[in-house]
């Protein structure tokens, strides 16, 4: 979600919003973040509950220039970021597995799931919690992305928004994550090589895990694999924006739901 704009608005179908004093401290905090560190942008990724509300968690996603390498930050009063610990593969599975409420205290110890020994620090769980979430879940309009000549995905500046017979497509929506060309992918009969670079959500199994709901100014998809994150794009123009509100648990039951 811009920095400068927040879109929050687009997820209120949704029930999400942020208080006046939220956003103020938001607007301001981004920026000085982004200038501070020399970031190219710095964005208001979402909130994590935990069973204090008063110490919930702001996170946010800052960047250089490679959209796959985002620096997480976190904070639980909208303005003092920290940089997020950095985590391993293991310690997201773990993260994944985990059904215990977020605490507000960034220090505190879960232990490891399924019998496994040793403890995992909050703020390391959120941390994890984030990156599966982006690696699973975070997605962008096909075409809002491409890969220039030299083979580096670059924000495509041209990009004029959905048409509105495909905007309710899920075959429109790509996941922002490092991929290689597939099958299906070349199978498109609008395939295009610069394109068409990023996984398509149409492909997500299992089969039913995005809701995708149209209202008059958006379309919004919902991720039944993560509950809490959702995507709005515009119906009118090319603006699109995603935003995180919940829990940090994956639905580990998501099979039987579907």
């Amino acid at each position: 979600m811009n920095g400068s704009n927040l879109h929050v608005d687009a997820f209120g179908s949704k029930g999400i919003g942020l208080s006046t004093e939220e956003r103020a401290c938001l607007a301001t905090s981004l920026v000085g973040l982004t200038s501070s560190q020399a970031f190219m942008s710095a964005h208001f990724w979402g909130k994590i509950a935990t069973a204090d509300v008063s110490k919930d968690y702001y996170v946010a996603v800052a960047y250089h220039n490679d959209p796959f390498a985002p620096t997480i930050f976190m904070c639980q009063d909208a303005l003092n970021w920290v940089q997020a610990p950095n985590v391993t593969d293991d310690e997201m599975h773990a993260a994944a597995d985990l059904r215990a409420a977020f605490t507000g205290d960034p220090a505190f110890e879960f232990p490891l799931p399924n019998g496994a020994a040793g403890t995992l620090p909050e703020a390391k769980r959120l941390t994890a919690v984030v990156q599966c979430i982006l690696r699973d879940a975070h997605i962008v309009p096909r075409g809002a992305y491409f890969r220039d000549v030299l083979g580096k995905l670059q924000r495509n500046a041209t990009f004029g928004g959905l048409r509105p017979h495909d905007v309710t497509r899920l075959a429109s929506y790509v996941h922002l994550r490092p991929t290689a060309t597939s099958d299906a992918q070349l199978a498109r009969p609008d395939f295009e090589d610069a394109v068409d670079v990023l996984d398509t959500v149409e492909h997500d199994q299992p089969k039913g895990c995005w809701v995708v709901e149209k209202n008059v100014m958006n379309v919004v998809l919902s991720s039944l694999v993560w509950p809490g994150y959702h995507h709005a794009t515009s119906v009118a123009d090319a603006s699109f924006a995603s935003i995180y509100v919940g829990q940090g648990k994956k639905n580990l039951d998501i099979g039987f739901m579907i």
